[in-house]
């Protein structure tokens, strides 16, 4: 016999878990009286061994499921913030002209800046992931209007040196 397949067929989620646990673990530490005016006494009598493993190996796998969530949830953000310290880390370095790309933005007081879609200082910022091409039809022929990434926004205005020795670009 497959065991494999028989526990595939059970579908055990968390749910189901949950369910498994909380009336076996009812059955195991319900009061005899209560067990017995639920005319369940005999079922405990007969499967004691049988309820209590099932008790357990649903709790345990109960708990699998949750500290596996909480870890990948964990790692995630981790993740996520490690990502965001080294974008940040790359805006600190970014080049004299960079700089001056991204204060045109500060300087309109605006999120949306239109470039030439052949201009490498602007498409060197959206393959670094500070800028990005918010639509795909052009203003004027070539011209496309580019975006600043949110959390690239918010964190030049939390640190405008940054951005405040750029010479600000004269395209327009």
């Amino acid at each position: 016999m497959d065991y494999s397949k028989v526990l595939d067929s059970l579908k055990l989620t968390p749910r189901v878990l949950l369910g498994v646990a909380l009336g076996t673990g009812f059955l195991i530490v319900a009061p005899v009286r209560l067990v017995t005016t639920l005319g369940m006494s005999a079922l405990l009598t007969s499967y004691r061994g049988w309820i209590g493993g099932a008790f357990v190996i649903s709790s345990a796998l109960l708990l699998g499921h949750g500290v596996s969530a909480i870890s990948a949830f964990i790692a995630r953000r981790w993740t996520e913030h490690l990502k965001l310290k080294r974008m940040q880390r790359a805006l600190e370095k970014l080049s004299p002209p960079e700089q001056a790309v991204l204060a045109e933005y500060f300087t309109n007081g605006t999120t949306t800046r239109h470039f030439e879609i052949s201009d490498g200082i602007v498409n060197g910022l959206v393959v670094k992931r500070i800028l990005y091409r918010s639509s795909n039809i052009a203003s004027y022929f070539t011209t496309f209007p580019f975006n600043v990434q949110p959390w690239v926004w918010e964190y030049l205005r939390e640190h405008p040196s940054l951005i405040d020795a750029a010479d600000v670009r004269d395209d327009d």
